[in-house]
């Protein structure tokens, strides 16, 4: 039976054009559910007059917004305790091409090494988005930011972001598909121990990747599986709590999953700290969560590795 869980933030239309695409996708015995992470709008009470009389559906709130791994993981739970043995986790803003969930379920069968697999993701104007990960370094991390980012001659975020693959067959690879689709065995979430809710927002992939990794675990892309990803979806805009949040959750990565040395981490923090200065001129709070960064990273330093 698989269970496809939808995290809903304040976005309910487009949790509810989902859910209805899916429903198409997906088996009579299959179940949907609907994780309202704490959106404190009119979610709740509308998608219940959505989708109340759908036995297929259930709707899940959070008591709290605590990112995106830990409002998934209640919907993780749930499909796991009705006794669903795959899992598709999947954006609100997806539109879901005919065959879809059918062809990564078939791939996932008969492929036993693979825990996870994604699908090919256009973006609306018909390009590709290439959104899926090796394994993040310290070194891959600085490269992947800005200046640095303008000096990548050795072609480090090309390897990182499998930028050089076309899409043009499957692919088995160590790492991570984008966690704006996925579908993944129940049985490996479980003994993976689920996300980790560490982090509140991005680098979730990095760290599922990690975990995979550590029990040998590898994942794939379904080229005959396509679907539109519309965007960032309730993210919006990058702001200086969004650059907190991209950074913070990198540090917690770098210390818990990629063994990351002490002085590594205060260098990069160094850098990242001197980023935030130089835009603080224009947006004060990046020198606040400056503040916050630092303490987050030498709190984390002081703590023990969850990996060691």
């Amino acid at each position: 039976m698989l269970g496809v869980i939808l995290l809903n933030y304040k976005k309910y239309s487009e949790t509810i054009d989902c859910a209805r695409q899916l429903k198409n996708q997906i088996d009579a015995c299959d179940r949907i559910y609907i994780v309202d992470n704490a959106s404190g709008n009119e979610s709740v009470e509308t998608l219940r007059e959505t989708f109340g009389a759908d036995a297929q559906i259930a709707i899940l709130e959070s008591d709290r917004n605590g990112g995106f791994s830990y409002g998934n993981n209640i919907g993780f739970r749930r499909a796991v305790a009705d006794g669903c043995t795959e899992l598709l986790c999947s954006n609100s803003d997806i539109r879901f091409d005919e065959g879809c969930v059918a062809h990564m379920r078939a791939k996932l069968a008969s492929h036993p090494e693979v825990a996870v697999v994604g699908p090919k993701i256009f973006t609306p104007d018909g390009g590709l988005q290439k959104c899926n990960k090796t394994k993040l370094t310290a070194f891959r991390f600085a490269m992947h930011h800005k200046p640095l980012v303008w000096l990548d001659v050795f072609g480090v975020n090309k390897r990182y972001g499998m930028l050089d693959y076309a899409f043009d067959r499957d692919i088995v690879f160590d790492g991570m598909v984008s966690g704006c689709c996925f579908l993944i065995r129940a049985d490996v979430l479980e003994q993976i121990g689920y996300l980790d809710e560490g982090v509140f927002l991005y680098h979730e992939e990095d760290i599922l990747g990690a975990k995979l990794r550590q029990r040998g675990w590898k994942v794939m892309v379904a080229t005959d599986a396509t679907i539109v990803h519309y965007g960032a979806g309730s993210i919006g805009a990058v702001s200086a709590f969004t650059r907190y949040c991209t950074f913070a959750s990198a540090f917690y990565y770098l210390w818990h999953y990629a063994n990351t040395g002490k002085c590594a981490m205060k260098l990069l923090l160094s850098w990242a700290r001197t980023m935030f200065g130089l835009k603080s001129g224009k947006d004060p709070d990046y020198k606040k969560y400056s503040k916050q960064l630092k303490r987050d990273v030498m709190q984390l330093i002081a703590t023990e590795r969850i990996t060691e």
